[in-house]
C-alpha cells in the first residue's frame, strides 16, 4: 500500500467553531505537532491545511523519473504549486515554490535527514537548554536527533539511513547520505517519510483531525493572549476559536501571519521580520563515458550513488555527490555544496499593511558579505574536487568556469539536459537562486521572537513551529531538526 491509510478518516468537511490547539499548516512540521500531541494524550486538535486533500503518496512514487524531474525544477507544472508571494532582487522566484496540499512538503522532501552542525548549533545563537535537548538529553532520556533518528529508521524498515558505500575523492571520504526513504521496485521511485503516517493509528485520527482547503487568513489575539483564527473556507469567512495556535505554515506564511499578529500589538516598529535565510549552494554536472571510469566510480553510477561529506567549519557547507547513468547510458556526475546563509537585516518578509488581510507579503533577498566570501569559498572547493575526480580517473579536462551572476542561468535546464547530454561533452556548472533549495527559514527565530518554549513573547498562546524557528541553519537539510523541535514543542503544551 503506497498511501497512508485512515488519514481520510480524520478529514473534516467543516472547521468547527472551536478547538483545544489549532495548528496553521498540514505540512511537514504541523502533522508532526499535531500527531505528537495526540500520542501524548491530547485531544480536540485540529489542523488547518489551505490545500485539498490530493492523495497521500510522495511525488517519487508517484511519477516517472523524468516527470519527478520536472515536478522539482519546474514547479508551475505542479497543480499544487503555491507562490503566495512577490520577491525583489530576482529571488524565491523559478524554482522557489510551496506546494499547497494536505501533506505539504512531506510529500516532496528528498528523505535527507542530517542535524544542523555544532559551529552552527550552539550557544548563543540558539538558546542552551534547545541545543541540550536535541543533542545531550531529553525528556529523562535520549536526546531529540537520537530519537528522531531511530523512529525514521524503523520507518524504512530497520535498514541503516546511510546505505550506498564511501568514495574516496583527494582527501574527501564519503558516505552514504542518509535518508527517510522506502525504495519501488522501479529505477529512481521512493518515497520519503511523512508524518502523515502517524494517522494510521486510529487513537491519533480520533485526537487530531485536518481540514482541507481552508485558509488561515489571521490570528485572532485579545487582551489576554491568543483566541483563535480567522479562516476562508470554501469562499466563506469563519471563525475557530481557540486559545493555542500554532504556526506551521512554512517560514513565510507564519512570517505573515506573524506580522500581522504582531505588528498591532506594537511588538513590531514596521510590518517585517528580519533574517530570511535559504542556502548558498553551487555545484555542476559532468556527462562521462562510463568505459574511462574507475571501476569502483562506474559502479556506483551503475548503482544511482548518493553520498555526502561535512566540509569543514570555515566552509559552512555540505558537499553532496550524485552518480547515475542516463538515457544515453552514460555516467552523469553531478557534485554541489550546500552552504549556510547568514541572516541580515536585509534579507526578510515583509507585508503591506494596507488594511485588508492577509496582507500582500514581499520577500527582500540578498546576500551579505558573508555570503559572498562562502560563495568564493564553495567555487574554489569545486574547482579542487573536479581536480581530484579528473586525477582518480586520469582524466583530461579544464577547470569550471562560473557564471559570475550568483543564481544566474537556467537552473532547471541545466539540470535537467544532464539526462539527455552525451559522454564528453564540457562540465556544467550552476547555482540556485535564493529561495530554490527551498529551505527558507530563520525569520521567527528561538531565543528572540520566540521563547525557548516556542511561544512568542508579548502573544501569549500564539506558537510557531518549522524551520522559520531555526536561529542558524546551519549547512543542514532542514528537515531532521524539523521534526525534533515539532516533538519538542508538542511536549511543552502536553505538558502546559
Amino acid at each position: 500500500m503506497t498511501g497512508t491509510p485512515g488519514v481520510a478518516d480524520a478529514l473534516r468537511d467543516e472547521p468547527p467553531g472551536s478547538a483545544g490547539v489549532l495548528v496553521v499548516g498540514g505540512g511537514l512540521a504541523g502533522l508532526t505537532v499535531a500527531s505528537s500531541l495526540a500520542r501524548r494524550g491530547v485531544t480536540d486538535i485540529v489542523v488547518l491545511e489551505s490545500g485539498p486533500a490530493a492523495g497521500t503518496t510522495h511525488y517519487r512514487w508517484d511519477q516517472t523519473v523524468p516527470q519527478a524531474q520536472r515536478t522539482w525544477l519546474e514547479p508551475e507544472s505542479d497543480r499544487h504549486h503555491w507562490r503566495p508571494w512577490t520577491s525583489t532582487h530576482g529571488n524565491y522566484s523559478g524554482v522557489a515554490s510551496l506546494r499547497r496540499r494536505v501533506g505539504g512538503r512531506s510529500l516532496y522532501w528528498h528523505g535527507v535527514t542530517l542535524p544542523v552542525e555544532p559551529w552552527a548549533l550552539r550557544a548563543p545563537d540558539w538558546p542552551a537548554p534547545v541545543v541540550r535537548d536535541l543533542t545531550t538529553a531529553w525528556d529523562g532520556g535520549a536526546p531529540l536527533y537520537a530519537r528522531v533518528t531511530d523512529e525514521l529508521t524503523r520507518w524504512t524498515g530497520g535498514e541503516s539511513l546511510r546505505a550506498g558505500g564511501e568514495l574516496k575523492l583527494g582527501d574527501r571520504v564519503l558516505r552514504g547520505t542518509p535518508l527517510a526513504v522506502r525504495r519501488g521496485t522501479a529505477p529512481g521511485r521512493y518515497r520519503a517519510f511523512t508524518p502523515l503516517h502517524y494517522w494510521e493509528d486510529a487513537d491519533v485520527r480520533r485526537a487530531a483531525s485536518i481540514v482541507p482547503s481552508c485558509h488561515v487568513v489571521e490570528v485572532l489575539t485579545g487582551a489576554g493572549g491568543t483566541t483563535g483564527a480567522r479562516v476562508v473556507h470554501g469562499g466563506t469567512p469563519r471563525t475557530v476559536r481557540s486559545g493555542t495556535v500554532v504556526l506551521a505554515g512554512g517560514t513565510v506564511e507564519n512570517s505573515r501571519l506573524a506580522i500581522q499578529a504582531m505588528r498591532p500589538a506594537g511588538l513590531l516598529d514596521a510590518p517585517r521580520l528580519p533574517g530570511l535565510v535559504d542556502k548558498i549552494a553551487h555545484g555542476f554536472t559532468a556527462v562521462l563515458d562510463p568505459a574511462r571510469l574507475d571501476p569502483e566510480i562506474a559502479g556506483h553510477a551503475r548503482a544511482g550513488a548518493f553520498l555526502t561529506a561535512p566540509g569543514p567549519p570555515s566552509l559552512r557547507s555540505n558537499l553532496f555527490l550524485s552518480l547515475r547513468t542516463n538515457a544515453r547510458d552514460a555516467a552523469v556526475l553531478d557534485v554541489w555544496l550546500m552552504g549556510e546563509q547568514t541572516p541580515a537585516m536585509a534579507s526578510g518578509v515583509r507585508c503591506r499593511a494596507d488594511g485588508a488581510v492577509p496582507w500582500p507579503t514581499v520577500i527582500d533577498a540578498v546576500l551579505s558579505p558573508p555570503d559572498r566570501d562562502l560563495i568564493r569559498l564553495q567555487q574554489d572547493e569545486l574547482q579542487l574536487i573536479w581536480r581530484d575526480f579528473r586525477a582518480r580517473n586520469a582524466l583530461t579536462g579544464a577547470p569550471l568556469e562560473f557564471d559570475p551572476g550568483y543564481g544566474g542561468g537556467d537552473l532547471a535546464r541545466t539540470l535537467l539536459d544532464a539526462d539527455t547530454t552525451p559522454a564528453g561533452s564540457p562540465p556544467v556548472t550552476y547555482s540556485f537562486p535564493l529561495g530554490s533549495e527551498q529551505h527558507e527559514a530563520s525569520t521567527i527565530p528561538l531565543g528572540s521572537v520566540l521563547d525557548e518554549r516556542h511561544e512568542f513573547a508579548g502573544l501569549p498562546g500564539l506558537f510557531a513551529a518549522g524551520p522559520s524557528t531555526f536561529p542558524r541553519t546551519g549547512a543542514a537539510n532542514p528537515s531532521l531538526t524539523t521534526f525534533a523541535l515539532a516533538h519538542r514543542l508538542a511536549a511543552l503544551l502536553a505538558d502546559g
